[in-house]
């Protein structure tokens, strides 16, 4: 089906194929984790799509091996609130009236969501502490990761950033700290943004290391 005929706001329907999503069905072929990481998709638009999938009695794949949760106001809500509001764990739970490791279970099973998404990331809060810069080994790793989960050969990232492998070999090795203008060049080429890399740092698998 046409993504016109769902109930999509316009909006989000141009976000979608900017992403080269045109169809209902290449729409629930996508994790909601993979959504919220594309540059074209921001977080209301992929709010909007849970919505109206919601409506009508479907969502997006799991982001593992397991069937889908259905979903539910209060996890819709909990999404809205978390991912396009960018509230702290403990202001969603507040809000809906559950507590913050619930909270983390919901994102984290539901969505596949683990530790801050980016609209959080990027917003500044009173007295909030600056995190810390990942470091190289880090980052490196996050960019192989994107790589071989979007089927891209180091050459061919080379050849979108106009670096040679050699220097992108050297950054996923954790070997060369990048500067901002080269992280967002290689953000571009894995078809996201330097906002969206630092996430896919946070929600690095746990017990993945060189």
């Amino acid at each position: 089906m046409r993504l016109s005929e769902y109930g999509f706001k316009p909006a989000t329907i141009a976000c979608l194929h900017s992403a080269g999503i045109d169809a209902t069905w290449e729409l629930e072929d996508h994790t909601c984790r993979e959504l919220i990481w594309h540059s074209q998709i921001p977080a209301t638009a992929v709010y909007d799509v849970l919505r109206v999938l919601h409506r009508h009695g479907t969502t997006l794949k799991p982001t593992t091996k397991r069937d889908a949760h259905p979903l539910t106001e209060r996890n819709l809500e909990i999404f809205r609130l978390r991912v396009v509001d960018g509230r702290t764990l403990k202001e969603v739970g507040e809000q809906v009236g559950i507590g913050i490791e619930r909270v983390r279970q919901i994102l984290a099973f539901q969505f596949g969501l683990h530790g801050e998404p980016p609209v959080a990331r990027l917003q500044p809060r009173r007295g909030r502490k600056r995190t810390t810069t990942p470091d190289c080994a880090q980052l490196g790793r996050a960019i192989q990761r994107l790589r071989t989960d979007r089927d891209l050969t180091i050459e061919q990232i080379a050849t979108k950033t106009e670096l040679n492998a050699e220097q992108l070999e050297r950054i996923e090795d954790g070997e060369r700290d990048p500067t901002w203008t080269t992280l967002h060049r290689i953000a571009v080429a894995l078809d996201t943004t330097a906002a969206l890399l630092s996430y896919a740092i946070e929600v690095e698998p746990r017990g993945q290391s060189r």
